[in-house]
């Protein structure tokens, strides 16, 4: 992954939109690779997106089963 800046700009939105909405968990981890990007070899940021990948698609499942419910 060479392509640094994109994946900053997505971590910052991320950051700040769990934030907004209350999803802790992936507002730390997508502020923690935001911050660290530039640091981070390869490897690392590879391993890094992937585990925010997997917390923003639990973050997505439990907002569709818990807040998406229709309105009556």
């Amino acid at each position: 992954v060479t392509d640094r800046p994109p994946i900053k700009r997505a971590a910052h939105s991320i950051k700040s939109s769990a934030a907004i909405f209350g999803f802790a968990k992936l507002s730390v981890l997508a502020r923690d690779l935001e911050s660290g990007i530039e640091g981070m070899s390869a490897p690392q940021l590879h391993d890094c997106v992937e585990t925010l990948r997997q917390a923003f698609e639990q973050t997505a499942e439990f907002a569709q089963a818990n807040l998406l419910q229709p309105a009556y």
